[in-house]
């Protein structure tokens, strides 16, 4: 059996999970979620207005007597197909869960990309581990087996951020294509303009950049135009979009959240605050989820979580491996360590960003805004894997799936 043949089948068992645990959550996956407020956008948008008409408005913006989204706008993009083939009935659950499907099928393309530009010897059992972490033992799978606009907004910004690094790596694989580039940074911009805390991501065109300097100079100004040039556009309709609707360029409109009793805080300006750092890493790092054994009161497993979140490593468990970039020979390997830097510099200011943040995203199983760096996380994981002795992957790969497989199940039961 070709290794072609295996990751294909890789792939479909997991397409093929992803449906069956979408079915069984939904019952089918052609229903409306209570809150689709991305189709309603759409609705709006074709009428040429930017606030939206839905029957539900919890968690939406209230602004002169009119009712705004606070996430990006981005995501119409992709869901616009749905709309124009389903129209007023597009099922959110459908559209999430194929963005969900894209996001594997994209990131083992990627993880291909990286493992050609860095010249990686990586066993094919340790691409099925990256590849099946982040589709069962990532935020990818509890986001992307329902609707509702905050597991929609995640995936498909996710989704423009995975595009974003496919064809970033595939740009510094074949630096003569400069369309690699151009369709790489509209997509970082996709990314941000959908959620504003991927911007952090701009931090990777400095290797990308100092590369191009190095190696193909006489590419340096065209690579810094372009850049630029598409940036400065989506600069320019993020600062229109928040003016048109809130008077103000720089106001998304998260203080005028109503219905959730913590935006209290981000009325009052107080978003980011040193006094949320304690709360934010216990639930962060701390607060670890576990499983409760069949006893008499349950006859199957049952994982334990919390609302406000769990350990991201408790649930993540890749993310351990990780920690293993630290060593000496991977921070002094010419080949690795200007890109790790930069990834390191991503993940420092992203985790920075969520400590100081008034929420951790609840309600939730896992810890659904740590889905901004594990992408990029478990790309790093590709250095170190082979140093790792095979059993503690198995581990890692089970363990895993199993507390994401049923805490998905188990959230989405009891809390929807």
């Amino acid at each position: 059996m070709s290794n072609k043949f295996k990751i294909i089948v890789v792939l479909l068992f997991a397409i093929f999970i992803y449906f069956l645990l979408c079915l069984f959550i939904n019952k089918h996956i052609f229903g409306i979620s209570n809150f689709p407020y991305y189709t309603d956008l759409v609705k709006s948008l074709l009428n040429g207005k930017l606030n939206v008409i839905s029957p539900n408005h919890f968690e939406q913006s209230f602004f002169n007597g009119k009712w705004y989204l606070y996430w990006g706008p981005a995501p119409v993009l992709f869901i616009l197909p749905f709309f124009l083939i389903f129209g007023s009935a597009t099922s959110d659950i459908l559209y999430t869960l194929a963005a969900g499907v894209l996001n594997i099928i994209l990131f083992y393309f990627l993880t291909e990309e990286f493992v050609k530009h860095f010249k990686l010897r990586v066993a094919l059992f340790d691409k099925f581990l990256v590849i099946l972490s982040f589709a069962f033992a990532s935020p990818n799978l509890s986001l992307s087996v329902v609707g509702q606009i905050w597991p929609t907004s995640q995936v498909i910004s996710i989704l423009y951020l995975i595009i974003f690094y496919l064809f970033y790596f595939k740009f510094l694989n074949n630096p003569k294509n400069i369309k690699y580039l151009l369709v790489g940074v509209l997509f970082l911009n996709l990314a941000w303009f959908s959620r504003l805390t991927l911007i952090i991501n701009f931090i990777s065109l400095i290797y990308l950049f100092v590369l191009v300097f190095n190696k193909y100079r006489e590419k340096f100004k065209l690579v810094i135009f372009s850049t630029v040039a598409i940036s400065t556009v989506f600069v320019t309709l993020f600062m229109g979009y928040n003016y048109l609707r809130f008077g103000n360029p720089l106001d998304s409109g998260l203080r005028y959240v109503r219905g959730n009793p913590r935006y209290e805080y981000a009325e009052k300006n107080k978003i980011f605050s040193l006094s949320y750092v304690s709360h934010n890493i216990n639930y962060y790092f701390l607060n670890h989820a576990s499983f409760l054994l069949p006893a008499d009161g349950n006859k199957f497993p049952i994982v334990i979580l919390n609302l406000e979140g769990n350990s991201a490593i408790s649930v993540y468990p890749l993310l351990i491996f990780a920690l293993l970039l630290f060593q000496g020979k991977y921070l002094r390997d010419k080949k690795i360590n200007k890109f790790l830097l930069a990834a390191l510099a991503i993940c420092g200011v992203s985790i920075i960003m969520l400590m100081l943040y008034f929420s951790t995203g609840a309600t939730q199983f896992g810890s659904r805004f740590f889905f901004d760096i594990i992408p990029l996380i478990f790309l790093l994981t590709l250095f170190v894997l082979k140093d790792i002795p095979k059993v503690f992957k198995y581990i890692v790969l089970f363990y895993g799936f199993i507390i994401n497989f049923l805490g998905t199940i188990i959230f989405y039961s009891l809390f929807r």
